[in-house]
């Protein structure tokens, strides 16, 4: 699952290696061009859907059974999140444990996470600060990783070259 997925880019990538991905955004607009650029293409394998993380879609339909929740459709063995978690802490105010808790009921047993962290001296993250007051004291990597050392075990971390920008890979604990 690619969740924020924007328009794409790294589900194409990830489906080339993968039975099926499914890519998320809460968007429409990048999921819409996300669907047009794979509508037509013989890679099926790529399914593009709006949501919004901070409020999913319910199950709906006749006795809410005609679709799920997202939830309960059914488990991922990799997670995607690609310049997502300073959208969801900063943005919208869920803490790092919730999110992790999440990604984790989100992933099957021995599923992982590979997320990007991006630091607070990061262009995108004072854009998002620069609206509102700073009330985020643990947001830097030691309180990410903190939260989310509750439900994954890290097993390789990357400073990406010439940024503010941590690549995690994390496996769901048992």
């Amino acid at each position: 699952w690619d969740c924020g997925c924007n328009t794409g880019k790294f589900s194409e990538i990830s489906a080339k290696n993968s039975g099926y991905v499914i890519g998320f955004d809460s968007d429409p607009y990048c999921v819409e061009y996300f669907y047009k650029r794979f509508a037509h293409s013989p890679n099926k394998n790529i399914l593009p859907l709006v949501l919004d993380f901070n409020n999913p879609s319910p199950a709906i339909g006749w006795a809410n059974q005609e679709r799920k929740e997202i939830s309960k459709r059914g488990k991922a063995d990799l997670i995607l999140a690609l310049a997502l978690i300073h959208h969801l802490r900063i943005a919208n105010n869920v803490p790092f444990n919730y999110v992790a808790q999440l990604f984790k009921n989100w992933l099957c047993s021995d599923g992982c996470l590979i997320i990007e962290f991006i630091e607070k001296e990061d262009s995108q993250v004072q854009r998002l600060l620069s609206s509102r007051k700073d009330i985020f004291t643990d947001y830097n990597f030691q309180g990410f990783f903190s939260s989310f050392s509750d439900c994954f075990d890290l097993k390789e971390k990357i400073q990406l070259p010439e940024s503010k920008r941590i690549l995690c890979l994390m496996k769901a604990k048992k």
